[in-house]
């Protein structure tokens, strides 16, 4: 048997609070981030993509900026860090993320932005043309013949889909779709 790599995929926007304006800064996520490394985590899968929803858009993606190399200093050069957008950005928007992160050895970067085919190619193509081995993750909120249609295409280099939802046996199903 093989071990199964893990992530801590438990650090959320708990930063911020819309409804009361409530804004705790970074910390909360270092916080975060801390309790997986004493758990023992050595990779983590960070949300991103203030700008979408919480903070204006601006600001957002500065916090969101501060929060990954903050991270990436804390937990050092030899532990993976992973980026999840929850579809947040638009594909330039994701594109600066990089430009200002890209020295951040990001593992993946998930959902940034609703795929399409030509956007998901363009975008890897965009890592590979600046040098990052940054992965392009996606999969939990894809609509199926969409999905397909990228997957064909060699769209991603991950495809991640959300257990409660795509079940262990229609994830059998589709692989030889991924092969």
């Amino acid at each position: 048997s093989q071990p199964v790599p893990l992530y801590d995929g438990s650090i959320y926007i708990d930063e911020l609070d819309p409804d009361t304006g409530r804004d705790d800064g970074g910390q909360p996520m270092l916080d975060a981030v801390q309790t997986g490394l004493d758990a023992g985590f050595n990779a983590f899968k960070v949300k991103i993509g203030r700008g979408c929803q919480w903070m204006e858009a601006k600001a957002g993606l500065a916090r969101d900026v501060d929060v990954i190399r903050a991270i990436r200093d804390l937990i050092g050069d030899d532990m993976r860090l992973m980026i999840d957008g929850n579809n947040g950005f638009t594909p330039e928007e994701a594109r600066e993320i990089m430009r200002q992160t890209g020295d951040c050895d990001i593992y993946w970067f998930e959902e940034p932005f609703p795929e399409s085919v030509d956007e998901c190619i363009a975008f890897r193509d965009f890592l590979r043309e600046a040098g990052w081995d940054t992965l392009l993750a996606d999969g939990e909120s894809s609509r199926p013949d969409d999905f397909d249609d990228i997957v064909r295409a060699g769209g991603l280099d991950v495809i991640q889909f959300d257990l409660r939802f795509y079940s262990l046996t229609r994830w059998l199903a589709y692989m030889p779709l991924i092969r």
